[in-house]
């Protein structure tokens, strides 16, 4: 372990104390970044992680990629662990975690003529990769589209216009939270149950218990069919905060983003300092107590 950490949120704070002052805990942290910047699409939390942990950057396998939703997560997930094994990498050396996307977000398979979707892409946001693809000899022009409810309909203050027509397309045909509940379900068990099966040490969280399978509009869903599928999840596999964004609008201090926290900034991603400390406040001290030969 590179540094001490602890979870105290609980009596006086978290790591060292919520009062830290945000510059101080930068300053340390800048190495790391640094070094994170060396990796291959290594975005959230992951780096900081295998960085705490003393694992090498170049050993991190990280699938990490703006606005994927759970299948495109579960897919990579079980397809990533079967790499590692074709490649001999022992069962004990392996340790997955997930940060499960909001549950809205989805995908679906395209094969075109038209190379330039790839090149150009329909998302006019112009800062992510759409379509995705899992394997590097994938046919240049086929792929996985994703799509997200933000692209279809932005928020005013982004453009009046939408920013993905196949996103605004997939969202008229697509609407439940029930469909998005159970979809999301099935893969999170699936991946579960995999690692289970090949006796995988695993941990979940989500980017946001609100968006998650456990937020409060999936909690109104009374049909059976949904609510079955969510208790077939092992909750025990989760870190103790179900929400990133949730442990980071109410555990860091307001000097960290805007002067409240409130709706609209617990929908932003995490900042790079919020994944740091809830890898050390959260996710560390999951690993400590569940798995401690990895840490």
């Amino acid at each position: 372990m590179n540094t001490p950490y602890s979870s105290t949120h609980k009596e006086a704070g978290y790591y060292n104390g919520r009062d830290r002052d945000h510059s101080d805990v930068m300053s340390e942290l800048q190495p790391l970044i640094d070094q994170k910047s060396t990796c291959n699409r290594c975005g959230s939390w992951a780096p900081f992680l295998a960085l705490e942990l003393g694992i090498p950057l170049k050993r991190l396998t990280n699938y990490a990629m703006g606005s994927q939703g759970n299948q495109m997560i579960a897919r990579n997930i079980v397809h990533g662990v079967e790499a590692l094994l074709a490649k001999e990498v022992p069962v004990k050396d392996i340790l997955v975690g997930v940060a499960w996307s909001g549950i809205d977000r989805g995908s679906s398979y395209t094969s075109l003529a038209e190379p330039n979707y790839f090149e150009e892409g329909s998302n006019k946001a112009k800062w992510m990769v759409n379509p995705v693809k899992f394997f590097e000899e994938s046919k240049k022009t086929a792929g996985w589209k994703i799509y997200n409810h933000h692209w279809a309909s932005p928020p005013n203050n982004w453009t009046p216009e939408p920013l993905h027509e196949d996103s605004r397309s997939y969202y008229n045909v697509y609407n439940e939270t029930s469909t998005f509940a159970i979809e999301s379900a099935e893969r999170i068990h699936w991946v579960q149950e995999y690692l289970n099966g090949k006796g995988i040490d695993y941990f979940f969280t989500n980017m946001s218990k609100k968006a998650s399978i456990f937020g409060s509009d999936v909690d109104k869903i009374s049909e059976n069919h949904v609510r079955k599928t969510i208790e077939l999840i092992d909750r025990s596999k989760f870190c103790e905060y179900l929400g990133i964004a949730e442990w980071q609008a109410h555990y860091l201090n307001t000097n960290v983003g805007p002067d409240n926290f409130n709706d609209d900034w617990l929908r932003r991603h995490p900042s790079t300092y919020s994944s740091y400390m809830y890898v050390k406040d959260q996710i560390l001290p999951y690993l400590d107590k569940n798995y401690p030969t990895h840490t």
